[in-house]
This record gives structure tokens, C-alpha cells and sequence, in this order.
């Protein structure tokens, strides 16, 4: 009989052994091992998403899967900051250029003029010119409706005129036949 309780408690601990060995296989990592490299994700990560490119891009790019990449700026905070410092650059520059575009800016361009001489000959020479290019006014209303709101409640073309004094209105005059010819004449 003492030699069956031996056996008991040997095929207990046996059986506790085999029970810690079984947890420690299922809480090891299952799956595909990841493709996550630290020393090169979030560096590229920042530069793709400087240019401009999106998650779904970068999923692409990477050769993984949207969720993959949603589920490494969770795991990974270098890739989750690089990611959004590449993001706000790229929104940056964008605004940038929406700004200029709605308050107008000068550009140098190359061109070639005519120069001309006494023996009337014409000579043609590269030079730089500096363009204006004017206002855009659509790219004003993107820009004051998202940085201001100021559209937020009208309609694409109402941009509230009955906030305007009718005083500080111009003033339009008619002109009378006799105007109407002698500028009809003129041309």
C-alpha cells in the first residue's frame, strides 16, 4: 500500500509538470512570425508618409495587411509617432500650398526674349521673368471654410450679404444713351 501512494504522488507531480509545461505552450506566440523590422519600419514609415501615402498604402507597401499595420501603432510606439510626424508634414505642405494659392504668389519662369538691334536684326536670349499668378478664389473658400468656418452654414455661393451694411455697398451708376453710343463709337 505504501508503495501505491509513492506512485500517486509521483504521477501527481508528473501530472503538474506535464499541466505547466501544456500553459507555458499555449501562451507561447502563435501564428506567423512578424515581419516588424525596428530598425527599419519606422524610419521608412516616415519618409512614405511624408509624401503623402496613407495606411492602406503603407500596407501595400510593406506587404502586409491594413489591420497589421493598425496593430503595429499599437505595439510600436516609434512607428505610431513616425507615422503621424510623416502625416502632419505631409498635411503641412498641403496647406502651405492651398495658402499660396488663395492669397496669390509670384513664380520665376524661364523664357526666351527677342532683343533687338540697330542693324534690325533680332536675337533671341533665355531670361527669368517673374509671373503673378492672382488669387484663387475657390481655394479661399477651402480655406475659410476649414480653418474658420465661415461657409459652415451657407451654401456654396451665399457668402452672407445681409451681414453687409447697405451703405458700404458701391454704388452703381446707369449710363444714359448718349454715354452708351460714344463708347459703342470708340471701339
Amino acid at each position: 500500500m505504501a508503495g501505491l501512494k509513492i506512485f500517486i504522488l509521483f504521477t501527481s507531480k508528473e501530472l503538474l509538470l506535464a499541466m505547466e509545461n501544456k500553459i507555458e505552450k499555449t501562451t507561447a506566440k502563435r501564428g506567423r512570425p512578424t515581419s516588424y523590422d525596428s530598425n527599419y519600419h519606422p524610419e521608412i514609415t516616415y519618409k512614405l508618409c511624408s509624401l503623402g501615402l496613407t495606411d492602406a498604402d503603407l500596407a501595400f507597401v510593406f506587404d502586409v495587411t491594413e489591420p497589421t499595420v493598425n496593430l503595429w501603432k499599437i505595439k510600436h510606439p516609434k512607428f505610431a509617432e513616425n507615422l503621424s510626424r510623416g502625416k502632419i508634414l505631409a498635411d503641412a505642405k498641403v496647406a502651405h500650398s492651398l495658402f499660396k494659392r488663395a492669397t496669390g504668389y509670384q513664380v520665376k519662369e524661364s523664357t526666351t526674349i527677342e532683343v533687338g538691334h540697330l542693324d534690325k536684326t533680332i536675337e533671341l536670349r533665355p531670361a527669368e521673368v517673374l509671373r503673378h499668378i492672382p488669387a484663387d478664389v475657390e481655394a479661399m473658400e477651402i480655406w475659410l471654410r476649414n480653418r474658420t468656418g465661415f461657409f459652415k452654414h451657407r451654401g456654396r455661393n451665399q457668402i452672407g450679404i445681409e451681414a453687409i451694411e447697405e451703405d458700404s455697398m458701391p454704388r452703381h451708376t446707369q449710363l444714359d444713351s448718349n454715354t452708351a453710343n460714344v463708347s459703342a463709337e470708340g471701339k
